[in-house]
């Protein structure tokens, strides 16, 4: 997005003096739901299905980045982007810079997938995972919230990005892939960074 580097690249200086009370947590656990066709439906618990990263805050007055980007141009999505300057800036440093964000988009829908079933196969890589993906569209304008992280030098499994919306009569939800209309697409993204990364569970592949 052309709006959106130069946001990003504008803003990003910024993040040396943001001061928040986020903290980014991931969580496994084996629960799952098995899906037809995509709809929101009430969870009947709070187990997660494949797995869990979560950013917490104290839902305090602070100060935040601000991104407004319009149209995208080539394949990676907005948080693509942003993960990529963020590791530009900071991949060479002891500990990850880890920031939770709050988009909305409009003038285009998404493209999102939810995990239908957990492999009994060994999915620890990208194609096995994909194969009990459903991939559906979500009519904009889009909700959504996430992590982008600029890289995992602890090797502690964190994903880079990983964001989830919902469309705005909450009818459908589920994990955000990019939008639907590059050339329409008008994203305004609130970031905040992390004090603490918290791993509940250590990494493991079923």
């Amino acid at each position: 997005m052309r709006a959106g580097k130069e946001a990003i690249n504008t803003e990003r200086s910024k993040m040396q003096w943001q001061r928040a009370e986020g903290i980014i947590g991931k969580s496994m656990a084996t629960d799952h739901a098995v899906c037809g066709s995509p709809a929101s439906e009430r969870a009947s618990n709070t187990l997660i299905s494949s797995m869990g990263q979560l950013f917490i805050t104290e839902a305090m007055p602070g100060k935040v980045i601000e991104i407004v980007a319009h149209r995208r141009i080539g394949e990676p999505s907005i948080f693509d982007l942003i993960q990529a300057s963020l590791y530009n800036k900071f991949s060479k440093q002891e500990l990850p810079m880890a920031l939770g964000c709050v988009f909305y988009l409009q003038n285009s829908g998404a493209l999102a997938n939810v995990l239908c079933e957990i492999p009994q196969e060994p999915y620890h890589t990208f194609p096995c995972l994909k194969k009990y993906q459903a991939s559906f569209n979500i009519d904009g304008p889009v909700i959504g919230v996430g992590t982008v992280l600029s890289h995992d030098p602890k090797k502690m499994g964190f994903s880079m990005a990983s964001f989830h919306c919902w469309n705005a009569s909450r009818l459908l939800t589920g994990h955000f892939e990019n939008d639907v209309c590059p050339e329409k697409a008008t994203y305004t993204v609130y970031l905040t960074p992390a004090k603490k990364l918290y791993r509940q569970d250590k990494p493991v592949h079923h």
